[in-house]
């Protein structure tokens, strides 16, 4: 009888461990933002292949590396961004469920994470080549100290001055696979660097009122209603000019080729008045983005599919 209240008590115990350990990933998998370090894997492998069209140098170690230093530098990044954002984060309702601002992981324990995940993605960056090195550091720095630590607090072009990531991680993608870096490319990165604001300025919109409480000079809270639109609108012709110039420029044009890329220009714009009027409608605002994001994935799809 004892041994079976032993053996009952042990089992609880474990059972008790293994939901605290799972709570505890879970707490550090939220922190690191994985699906943003998911899509930057995705932008920097579609830099890779796109290289790889051209020049069949893409092996599977290389795409394991692109994908290794990726996932660190960007989770490296995500976790310095939340230790710099902590007090956001707190006051924000949005964001004070986090697990830095609840306490479920304390300050010393992601400043450690932030310096094992950052000191590991450049030694990783370091096996690709000098050039994806310079990339990858450059966006680090640029989400980390520009956009994170320098701006986002002082300016409402912090989301600007920020967008070049995006870019710069499909740039070191495909630099370590080729050089220098095609056109095709090249506007695919100018592609991303328009969507970033149009991402981020919708999400401000609908959620202005945490920004200004937390008293976070982002776009949608300093600008006037007519002036953010000349921006969104900005940006989304920015997009979606350089999404079609992007699969132009890849493929040798045929009729479905032109009726494709045609639908691309107007999904760009259907996206873009989607994303803006969404961001101020709150029932179609959860829609709109994942059509928008979406809308990014399946150009760099097309694009891919192009050069393939």
């Amino acid at each position: 009888m004892r041994s079976q209240l032993a053996d009952t008590y042990r089992d609880e115990v474990i059972s008790l461990d293994d939901k605290r350990l799972l709570r505890r990933l879970s707490n550090y998998a939220s922190f690191m933002k994985l699906p943003i370090d998911v899509t930057f894997i995705f932008v920097a492998i579609s830099g890779a292949v796109l290289a790889e069209t051209d020049t069949k140098h893409l092996g599977v170690s290389v795409l394991l590396k692109i994908c290794a230093t990726t996932l660190l530098l960007s989770s490296g990044a995500e976790t310095w961004t939340n230790i710099i954002d902590r007090n956001i984060d707190t006051v924000m309702p949005r964001t004070a469920k986090r697990p830095l601002p609840t306490g479920a992981i304390t300050l010393k324990e992601a400043s450690r994470l932030g310096v094992v995940l950052t000191a590991l993605g450049f030694i990783c960056a370091s096996r690709l080549g000098v050039i994806p090195f310079i990339f990858f550091a450059f966006a680090f720095l640029d989400n980390v100290v520009i956009y994170s630590l320098l701006t986002k607090k002082t300016t409402p072009w912090s989301i600007v001055l920020g967008s070049p990531v995006a870019p710069l991680v499909l740039w070191a993608g495909y630099s370590s696979v080729a050089i220098p870096i095609s056109l095709p490319a090249f506007l695919l990165g100018i592609m991303l660097m328009a969507w970033i604001p149009l991402h981020i300025w919708t999400i401000a919109i609908r959620y202005r009122q945490d920004y200004r409480k937390a008293s976070v000079p982002m776009a949608p809270i300093v600008w006037g209603r007519l002036t953010l639109t000349i921006a969104v609108l900005f940006s989304g012709l920015l997009m979606a000019c350089a999404a079609v110039a992007s699969l132009v420029t890849i493929t040798q044009l045929t009729f479905p080729h032109v009726l494709l890329i045609s639908l691309v220009g107007m999904v760009s714009m259907g996206c873009v008045y989607l994303a803006f009027m969404g961001a101020w409608k709150a029932k179609i605002f959860a829609s709109s983005l994942s059509v928008i994001t979406l809308y990014l994935l399946l150009v760099m799809a097309i694009g891919i599919d192009f050069k393939l």
